[in-house]
């Protein structure tokens, strides 16, 4: 038999689902219209790895977004798509 999930509130949190941990500051990010993230200062992975991170963050929000990586493939520009 299994047993349902409590939905257990501490600090008017509720702790029964697990929040994901954001290494990056998307909500600043998002707040703009435009914003460029630059490999080094902005993100350590592969810059077409964080073009697709990007993406995902933004569908996972409800947002849609156009990402330009730049021709050295040492930055990105993001805008709202």
């Amino acid at each position: 038999m299994k047993s349902a999930a409590k939905n257990v509130k501490l600090d008017g949190r509720n702790w029964s689902k697990p929040r994901r941990w954001n290494r990056h500051p998307w909500d600043a990010w998002f707040s703009r219209l435009v914003f460029v993230l630059v490999r080094g200062r902005d993100y350590d992975c592969r810059t077409d790895s964080m073009a697709s991170l990007v993406k995902a963050e933004a569908r996972a929000r409800g947002l849609r977004v156009s990402v330009t990586i730049a021709d050295d493939f040492r930055s990105l520009t993001v805008g709202a798509g």
